[in-house]
């Protein structure tokens, strides 16, 4: 029997299961009065008001991020909780600069402990959900572009949320003080007079009320709300206590976010992963199907593509085996041989560029004597003789001159002798440039 919903209002604890039809008669759901959260033993969500809790829409002159904070000390200071107060925010926005809205549900520390606490000691995951919570829920799901109210009546009590995707502008509970007819129409009126009050201080006009409805609701009278129509969200048949209701609550809890819900992340981790054990179960089936029919399909290919190869190997042998039989390999050594001295020829420098670099580097004044030039495999090599009639230190410049250019254009001096007599002077110098 599968059992995933359970509903705390007004002191009463509910659990909602599918039943079989003979159970159930028509509905298709039955609901049942339970002890509490102890008798809860598989995944389910709950609902509740939490007793003694209250729930407030505040303006408050802080950012979002401190009101509920504010909202604390605010409920604390006015007195309505004895002890420390915990505040579970729904909605925060920020309003104008330097204020803030926020709707939130308020309880003392002691009982949303004793809720917190009740769920550790329990074998399965458990979503709270405050009952404002699911009511911001139709609002966020309904709303559309426009505004709305949402009316939940049940027992001798009904909460009113009005607001839009956007802003929440009016939360708050009217409390008859009996259930007879006169009581519950006096109550349907007092909701109508908060909602015409709404719209004239907010100055907005409310497209609809939507109205939940459970086992304990009353029916609204079906005059008085003048062009404002009252929608009730559809629902669907459940029994309890051998009788058949109409009831909208459950189909709204579906409509709420389990972003809302009070339950820690690993709860709510816990929760949904279970929830998604089929699915996952499913998809790793896919997933390992898809895996080995992959495997033999790529195996097949691989042996396709494996026997193409060997197919190809095997001409490109025979093609080589062909060709070698019939191309006489050419010996090209002389050749390349012949191309490289032609290449070294070129770097080395010709007889005349040797004269040309030797006449730019003697003064007017001396005289080249002789030059021997040889050429070798790895360059050439000079001897060079110079007489100058010129002065001591002229002739001397002349002769550091030339073997600095000479070095200047690659040539290594071997060997450099300068002599000297009164009226001229005369130098040996032995040259070698390699390539």
């Amino acid at each position: 029997m599968s059992t995933d919903l359970y509903i705390e209002l007004d002191g009463l604890f509910y659990e909602v299961k599918n039943s079989p039809a003979s159970t159930a008669g028509a509905a298709g759901r039955s609901v049942s009065l339970v002890e509490g959260i102890s008798r809860i033993s598989r995944d389910a969500r709950l609902v509740t008001d939490f007793g003694e809790s209250i729930a407030q829409l505040l303006t408050l002159n802080v950012s979002p991020k401190y009101a509920p904070v504010v909202a604390r000390k605010e409920v604390q200071e006015s007195g309505q909780f004895d002890g420390p107060v915990h505040i579970i925010p729904h909605w925060q926005r920020k309003k104008t600069k330097g204020t803030s809205d926020i709707l939130f549900t308020a309880l003392p520390v002691s009982t949303f402990q004793r809720y917190m606490d009740s769920v550790k000691n329990l074998d399965a995951s458990l979503l709270i959900f405050p009952l404002y919570a699911v009511l911001y829920g139709v609002i966020r799901k309904k709303s559309g572009n426009g505004i709305i109210g949402v009316v939940f009546q049940h027992d001798r009590v009904v909460d009113l949320v009005i607001g839009s995707k956007r802003r929440i502008y009016h939360a708050s509970r009217i409390v008859a003080f009996d259930e007879t007819p006169e009581q519950i129409t006096t109550l349907w009126a007092n909701v109508r007079n908060e909602v015409r009050a709404v719209e004239e201080e907010e100055g907005i006009g409310i497209d609809k009320i939507i109205s939940l409805s459970w086992i304990t609701t009353h029916d609204p009278p079906e005059s008085g709300w003048d062009k404002l129509e009252l929608w009730p969200l559809p629902g669907e048949e459940v029994a309890f206590e051998g009788k058949t209701y109409q009831v909208s609550f459950p189909a709204a809890i579906r409509m709420t976010p389990p972003r809302l819900s009070v339950s820690g992340a690993i709860e709510k981790l816990c929760f949904h992963s279970r929830k998604m054990m089929p699915a996952l179960a499913g998809l790793l089936l896919i997933l390992l199907c898809l895996t080995v029919g992959g495997h033999f399909y790529l195996k097949n290919k691989t042996d396709q593509l494996m026997h193409q190869l060997h197919q190809v190997k095997a001409g490109l042998k025979n093609q080589r085996e062909q060709l070698s039989t019939v191309i006489t390999p050419v010996n090209y050594d002389q050749v390349f041989t012949f191309l490289k001295d032609l290449e070294r020829c070129t770097r080395v420098p010709s007889f005349r560029e040797v004269v040309n670099h030797i006449s730019s580097l003697l003064p007017k004044g001396a005289e080249v004597q002789s030059l021997k030039t040889t050429y070798h495999h790895w360059g050439v090599e000079l001897e060079v003789t110079v007489r100058a009639r010129l002065p001591f230190d002229q002739a001397h410049r002349a002769y550091q001159r030339f073997l600095n250019g000479m070095s200047r254009l690659g040539f290594a001096i071997e060997e450099a002798k300068f002599n000297t007599s009164i009226q001229e002077s005369e130098f040996l110098a032995r040259l070698k440039r390699k390539i």
